[in-house]
């Protein structure tokens, strides 16, 4: 069993610190060259000029946080290899993304995603996405926070607060300093450490607990290795059906539809950049899934099954929540070996920074795009199309600061948690499925409206919100009522269908009510471009025909971050 106090060594501490120390020079680099983060479209979108392997690398850093690390080998390890047929939904959620989203969105030349809510349905369907994009990605980022420091307090003695705090001002300062373009080169270093570390980790795991037939043997003799299974009980955990459906539609709102995403594929230099960035992860994504399910499948072999000298059985280490596993694991196979738990402190912290510092950025972006610069607008009376630049740029620095602040607050409430992969799932269906719904509604059914998709969204949201309190406060008994005990996997499929059929029949209705609903245009850059009239032409593969108001917004910004930069 694991020692519960190891002192790390100082080669431990070394690369530990090498990571931090990384990850703040890159923040004050970008923050100072060329005059630092200026303009909010140098802050925001890195000025538009990144290629494709950075952006590949910053989306699969930004999403392989401790859900992946921690949370994947946590659940194969308590409930078996299953969880990995889920993976196969990346090999369509991410074309997906490429074909459906990702050419409106980099077409419309916009600065967030909810800004095509805003010229689709109005500005009280942008203001409502761009809230439940904050809703959704301000608790996640604080249980990114918390868990990793969770895992390592437990095995190394390593105050969790101190930790915590450590991650969150690190990742909040290289964040607020060098913007965008921070996040994207420190997630590539970041992204660099992890594919290494977890590389390494499933070699010498495996080598450790004995070859891998002796390993996949003690799963099978423990009836774990039955994958696709097809049974008909929504309450049941893990289904194929619900691991593939719901963890589609899950994906798609973070991979598809969420501002943490988007904000990348809009910092591309073309559209063909943004699309081979999105195909690159297919086998980045599901490789590093089915890396993590590995190691959990190899820990409960060496902790289950029985030891090839002595047949003794080793049974678990004494640890408060399935998510310490993994670490016990390295610290009491790995621990002697100088730096080797440093490693994967390190790895685990890289993954909390990149996520931490792309949600960050991202929400920063929604609040002033979506809801500050309109709220002026609507108090001065009139669209405005000079917001100063040098001011808003500052201001999103301090935004990030306050979301920094938020986050490491919200990960001090998180000591009685549920297992992280049910926490991602839960939050991302309750709040994905009517962001997903929106978005696909209105590029692909024309007849969607403002009153329609809005009471869609409202209904699917407090329905995911519903279930999903339901669920953890009554006790889990016989008396519960039927939709508290869906299986998480199943929450955004729900929140979807409902967003979809109420929003669907709401804007019939009021097309009845109101004529003139009928005879309004959808302009044909707000639709996918599959289903575009084919009289309609794009420029170049790489831009699509702008929207007159989002090109003439963006020409006035271009010139003002013009006529600023040179004032400095």
């Amino acid at each position: 069993m694991a020692d519960p106090a190891t002192t790390l060594g100082v080669l431990d501490y070394v690369v530990f610190a090498a990571l931090l120390t990384v990850t703040v020079i890159t923040g004050l680099y970008h923050g100072v060259y060329k005059g630092g983060q200026t303009t909010t479209r140098q802050f925001l979108l890195a000025d538009r000029k990144v290629f494709s392997i950075p952006i590949a690398l910053t989306i699969i850093a930004s999403f392989v946080s401790p859900v992946t690390l921690l949370g994947v080998p946590s659940e194969v390890y308590v409930y078996g290899p299953e969880y990995v047929t889920g993976t196969l939904n990346n090999l369509i959620m991410l074309p997906i993304a490429m074909v459906l989203y990702a050419p409106v969105f980099y077409g419309l030349n916009i600065m967030t995603c909810y800004q095509y809510l805003g010229i689709r349905y109005g500005y009280s369907m942008r203001a409502f996405g761009g809230f439940m994009f904050i809703c959704q990605t301000v608790f996640y980022t604080g249980i990114v926070l918390f868990t990793p420091a969770l895992a390592i307090e437990a095995v190394t003695g390593f105050d969790l607060w101190l930790l915590i705090l450590i991650t969150g001002v690190v990742c909040t300062f290289y964040t607020s300093i060098g913007g965008l373009s921070a996040v994207i080169w420190t997630d590539v270093v970041m992204a660099i450490v992890v594919l290494t570390t977890i590389v390494l980790l499933i070699i010498t795991g495996t080598k450790a607990t004995g070859d891998f037939s002796y390993i996949w043997e003690v799963n099978e003799n423990a009836s774990r290795t039955d994958l696709f299974q097809f049974p008909l009980d929504l309450t049941e955990r893990f289904t194929f059906p619900s691991l593939f459906l719901g963890g589609l539609i899950s994906n798609l709102s973070l991979w598809g539809v969420s501002q943490t995403a988007v904000q990348r594929i809009l910092s591309a230099k073309s559209l063909n950049q943004a699309r081979v960035s999105l195909a690159m992860n297919v086998p980045l994504v599901i490789g590093i899934l089915v890396i993590c399910a590995l190691q959990g499948v190899v820990m409960y072999a060496y902790y289950y099954g029985p030891d090839p000298v002595d047949g003794t059985i080793r049974g678990p280490p004494n640890m408060t929540s399935p998510d310490q596993i993994t670490v016990f694991f390295v610290e009491e196979q790995f621990g002697d070996i100088p730096g080797y738990l440093g490693l994967y402190i390190s790895c685990l912290v890289a993954g909390s920074l990149s996520t931490i510092s792309s949600n960050l950025n991202a929400m920063a972006a929604v609040v002033l795009v979506d809801i500050l610069r309109p709220f002026r607008e609507w108090r001065s009376g009139k669209e405005s199309l000079t917001h100063s630049e040098k001011r808003d740029t500052r201001l999103s620095k301090i935004l990030v600061l306050i979301f920094g602040i938020l986050s490491i607050a919200i990960s001090y409430l998180c000591v009685n948690l549920d297992t992280i992969v049910s926490l991602f799932n839960t939050i991302f269906g309750a709040v994905g499925g009517p962001l997903v719904g929106s978005f696909t509604l209105g590029m692909l059914w024309k007849r969607a409206n403002t009153f329609g998709a809005l009471i869609g969204a409202v209904t699917g949201f407090l329905m995911g919100v519903w279930v999903t309190l339901g669920s953890y406060v009554q006790d889990d008994s016989i008396n519960m009522f039927g939709l508290f005990k869906l299986s998480f996997q199943w929450y955004s499929v729900m929140t979807l269908l409902t967003t979809l059929i109420v929003s669907v029949i709401m804007s019939e209705f009021f097309r009845c009510l109101d004529p003139e609903e009928n005879v309004k245009e959808v302009d044909p850059s707000l639709l996918a471009t599959f289903i575009r009239p084919k009289n309609y032409e794009v420029t170049s593969e790489d831009e699509d025909v702008v929207k007159s108001e989002s090109k003439d917004l963006n020409e006035n910004i271009k010139s003002i971050d013009d006529n600023e930069s040179s004032d400095l």
